[in-house]
């Protein structure tokens, strides 16, 4: 859950959730829906991520390290897992300028959007390739 992985990361950086958003200027009461199971904004998540100067992956993740390691082994991408998901998220971002201009809600894509999609795109992947590993390599990522 989301909250699990913001709570854990904010105890790695010596602060809480709810002192993180009061320094960041940002309304406290999300805390509690973000208790009850619902993910902020892609936006919210970066913001979140960048203060606490980890990767925006580590707070969308919902096992392993994230949440203190303890369920099971997560499976980690190695440094080409990464560089292949790089390459898939250039490849795709590519294709979709070379169908048009990119649009949402019929005005043109500013470059900050498409930075977040590519970053929304990058993290969907990642995990996917983790899940797959898990999946495919089973054995590798058993409970101890």
């Amino acid at each position: 859950m989301f909250f699990d992985s913001l709570k854990v990361a904010c105890a790695q950086n010596g602060t809480s959730p709810t002192s993180l958003l009061k320094k960041l200027g940002m309304s406290t009461s999300s805390v509690t829906s973000w208790k009850n199971g619902v993910v902020p904004s892609l936006k919210t998540v970066y913001q979140l991520a960048e203060a606490l100067g980890i990767d925006p992956a580590q707070l969308l993740e919902s096992s392993g390290e994230a949440l203190g390691g303890d369920s099971k082994k997560a499976p980690v991408l190695t440094e080409k897992d990464k560089r292949d998901v790089a390459k898939d998220v250039a490849r795709i971002m590519e294709s979709l300028q070379d169908g048009g201009e990119l649009m949402f809600d019929g005005v043109p894509m500013s470059d900050e959007a498409r930075a977040s999609m590519a970053a929304a795109m990058r993290i969907g992947l990642e995990e996917a390739r983790r899940r797959n590993k898990e999946i495919y390599t089973p054995g590798k990522f058993k409970k101890e």
